[in-house]
């Protein structure tokens, strides 16, 4: 079966880069281990017989690898998240353009904090299904558990 490597990069590169972010608070390490997901596939690409759809494959690979990094990843409590929510607004005086931006990543680091109350397992679950928007049945075969079990 002939994959071109370039097609998955384009559909699947922001995916997998977002769900690095997302199990990884630091940029570098996030950064690092969605470049080794990129590594793994190549390496492995012609390994990939067409027994799932290649997402799945592309997942569980993502799974495997991002999950080795997310290792040592703290896991919150919500007293924790609870603080943050206390504190006052901070004032922004800079350009709209600059504003937007701030904006996008205080929510972003501020979703992917919020993750961290789950363990690694159940915020890669929630990932795949909020932000990729993947069937339970097919986390399942990623997460290598029950359907029933993934719900």
């Amino acid at each position: 079966m002939e994959i071109d490597i370039n097609r998955l990069v384009k559909e699947y590169g922001n995916m997998i880069s977002m769900i690095a972010h997302r199990m990884i608070q630091n940029k570098e390490i996030a950064r690092e281990a969605a470049q080794e997901v990129w590594y793994e596939l190549c390496k492995s690409i012609t390994s990939f017989k067409g027994d799932s759809e290649i997402s799945t494959w592309i997942y569980t690979i993502a799974r495997r690898t991002i999950g080795r990094y997310a290792a040592c990843e703290k896991q919150v409590k919500i007293s924790e998240i609870e603080y943050f929510r206390s504190l006052p607004e901070i004032g922004y005086s800079g350009g709209e353009d600059a504003k937007r931006e701030w904006i996008k990543e205080r929510c972003d680091w501020c979703i992917t904090a919020l993750n961290h109350c789950l363990n690694n397992d159940a915020r890669l679950i929630f990932i795949f299904r909020e932000n990729v928007g993947l069937p339970y049945r097919q986390i399942g075969e990623i997460m290598e558990l029950k359907e029933s079990n993934v719900r």
